[in-house]
């Protein structure tokens, strides 16, 4: 469920649904997940270099699965951060040993890594292979994956295509990957020179970007957002408790009674670490205990997901 939500629905949920694995292991007596989710932990800013470790022991040990979704989480951090020949360059070997139904879930980041790294051929060849999946299976996900994949590729009339992308994701609960039409929409209408329905697809990606805890990708919309918009307004966009996704992470066990070193085994990093951030959760939402973290962190009935158009 995890990388089910990370392909096709909101981080956080991925994030929430790792820990839910956590807490039944240990409910069995064992210390944690029997398999580290490295793609997870790529894209909630893990350092690549570790990321890519865990891959190499998990192709030592006969976990294909773990290697290959680690090392394309690993091209979708090279793509948040503009370097799309390294995503390229990380995605071409995953393509090349196609698994199943696993290899299509890499082929909208290929398609955007290929073509704004200039190899076209290679990008329109996986957006129609992503479209003829989509007409075969049906789903409204693949759809809105495979509009998005052909208006990359076009070089005449690409908008009907992000518009399509647009409709079909907000109908489904992939959050992320709506953001991330918007985003690219917002790009190629900035670069057409259309600068007020750019920067409605760019905040419209930034709101989304945030509200599913894809911040790794917050960085690039903000960019493509500042030459459009006063920079005052940037961070206007609504964004629950303004946490980052790590920060959200360590306050959901905070207030679920971890401790500090529990919280540290569990995301890999320092107790000191889950100190910093804590401090800085508490400062952000105004307690100063855990016990008025659980209750800061209750959703209440009215609180509801941004709108998805």
């Amino acid at each position: 469920m995890a990388l089910s939500e990370l392909w096709g629905g909101s981080l956080r949920r991925a994030v929430m649904f790792d820990e839910l694995v956590r807490e039944v292991r240990r409910a069995m007596g064992y210390d944690a997940e029997n398999v580290i989710n490295a793609a997870v932990m790529a894209w909630t800013g893990s350092p690549l270099e570790v990321v890519a470790a865990i891959a190499d022991g998990a192709d030592a040990t006969g976990f294909g699965g773990v290697s290959s979704a680690a090392r394309a989480s690993i091209a979708s951090r090279h793509l948040a951060d503009g370097r799309y020949q390294e995503a390229y360059d990380q995605l071409t070997p995953l393509l090349a040993d196609n698994f199943l139904h696993t290899t299509p879930t890499y082929y909208p980041d290929y398609v955007e890594a290929a073509v704004r790294s200039g190899h076209h051929g290679d990008a329109e060849r996986v957006a129609t292979s992503l479209a003829q999946l989509a007409d075969a299976n049906g789903s409204p996900w693949c759809r809105g994956l495979a509009e998005r994949g052909l208006a990359l590729v076009s070089t005449q009339d690409a908008e009907p295509h992000y518009t399509a992308s647009i409709d079909t994701l907000g109908k489904t609960g992939a959050e992320v990957d709506l953001a991330r039409s918007h985003l690219v929409y917002g790009e190629w209408l900035r670069r057409t020179r259309r600068r007020r329905e750019a920067g409605e697809q760019l905040r419209l990606a930034l709101e989304h970007f945030r509200h599913s805890g894809a911040d790794l990708f917050v960085a690039r919309a903000t960019t493509e957002l500042a030459p459009l918009t006063d920079p005052g307004d940037i961070g206007s966009a609504p964004r629950q408790f303004d946490l980052t996704t790590q920060e959200h992470t360590i306050a959901q066990l905070a207030a679920a009674g971890r401790t500090n070193p529990e919280i540290a085994a569990n995301l890999f990093i320092s107790p000191n670490t889950v100190d910093y951030h804590l401090r800085k959760v508490f400062q952000k939402l105004g307690v100063s205990s855990r016990r008025q973290l659980a209750d800061r962190l209750t959703p209440t009935p009215t609180e509801e997901r941004p709108t998805t158009s």
